[in-house]
């Protein structure tokens, strides 16, 4: 017996996508993770492990959480996820020194 869509007026009609957004591309993906290592280091040169743990913070930064509670559950697992990869790799410094330094080397502070 076949089913056409006025017998079902909801669920999927036949040939459209159910989800208008799509599914999240692997290369949007890998922006992301490029765009949060871009403070650690160069992506390319990081462990498969380091990559492997900032594509999975990308992929949970790029869905969309249902509801309140998801907000926080993603949130916190993206936090725990960084702070593995920074302990690895620690922010790059600025090539500028700091305050105290430049003072000290100008002789304005002891």
């Amino acid at each position: 017996m076949e089913q056409t869509a006025q017998q079902r007026p909801y669920g999927f009609q036949p040939g459209v996508s159910g989800n208008p957004r799509g599914r999240v591309s692997r290369k949007h993906i890998e922006e992301k993770a490029r765009e949060l290592s871009a403070e650690l280091g160069d992506y390319d040169r990081m462990s498969a492990i380091d990559r492997a743990l900032l594509e999975q913070a990308a992929t949970l930064l790029l869905r969309r959480p249902k509801n309140a509670e998801d907000v926080v559950r993603v949130s916190n697992s993206i936090a725990r996820l960084l702070s593995v990869v920074r302990r690895r790799h620690p922010p790059r410094r600025s090539k500028r020194g700091s305050l105290d330094a430049h003072l000290t080397e100008r002789g304005m502070r002891t």
